[in-house]
């Protein structure tokens, strides 16, 4: 999971992951 979450993609679809749009 986290290689999904690096991704610039998941920061656009789950922004709330990371808190960064």
């Amino acid at each position: 999971m986290g290689a999904f979450l690096s991704l610039p993609t998941s920061h656009c679809r789950a922004p709330e992951r990371d808190s960064v749009p």
